[in-house]
């Protein structure tokens, strides 16, 4: 049995991706609100609550991308790829 290992973390990469951006668009929105009348604990609270969120995906995002930069550069080379440039 043969697995796409690449293809694999290719698309664990995407997912990560759209979390990553859902963590970004939801800081965002959180930035943009006018809190008027909010309990300030409870600001703090969804504060902490975005920056861990953006945190650990902004992480996931890295990783992610390590892992895939060190699946790919150990697949070896199919006959005539230009792996290094030099043609």
């Amino acid at each position: 049995m043969t697995v796409d290992l690449a293809g694999h973390l290719d698309a664990l990469r995407i997912a990560v991706g759209k979390v990553e951006a859902l963590a970004a668009v939801a800081a965002e929105s959180y930035d943009n609100t006018i809190w008027n009348g909010t309990d300030p604990l409870q600001i703090d609270r969804m504060a902490h609550l975005l920056g861990a969120t953006a945190e650990a995906a902004a992480t996931a995002v890295l990783a992610v991308d390590r892992i895939h930069t060190f699946v790919a550069d150990h697949q070896p080379a199919e006959a005539g790829d230009d792996w290094d440039g030099s043609r």
